[in-house]
């Protein structure tokens, strides 16, 4: 039988993938444009930048959340900052190690705008998971 955390942790990752696409919505010029400059087909935005963000929120929702067994609200928006942050920045890093420190410098100032939209609609998703977790 699988353990409550565990499946919360799916749920949370299934969860994120969702929103993430939800995401690409308003970014889908620059998710396209990371992913062109990686040589995949931009079509491949749709599944790559969620799918990091799935995986992330997964194991940052076991992290910070149900290894604490605490449930609160607090935790809940530091879960989705936290993965937010850390998928904007998985991502810079793989277009740093394919492009170099040089790219990734020229669009600081997207990376910074990307960040901030990121972080604060991630923050805010998150609030629904735990009034569902306590539930």
């Amino acid at each position: 039988m699988v353990s409550s955390s565990i499946r919360w942790s799916v749920y949370v990752g299934i969860y994120t993938f969702l929103a993430g696409v939800g995401l690409l919505i308003p970014l889908w010029v620059i998710a396209r444009t990371v992913v062109e400059i990686l040589g995949a087909p931009p079509s491949f935005a749709v599944i790559l930048v969620p799918g990091s963000s799935a995986v992330i929120g997964a194991v940052v929702w076991g992290a910070i959340v149900e290894q604490r067994n605490t449930y609160t609200y607090l935790l809940g928006i530091t879960g989705g900052l936290v993965t937010g942050v850390l998928t904007v920045l998985c991502w810079t890093l793989v277009v740093a190690a394919v492009w170099g420190l040089e790219a990734v410098l020229a669009a600081r100032i997207v990376i910074l705008f990307v960040l901030t939209v990121v972080g604060l609609v991630a923050s805010i998703a998150w609030v629904p998971l735990i009034y569902a977790r306590c539930q």
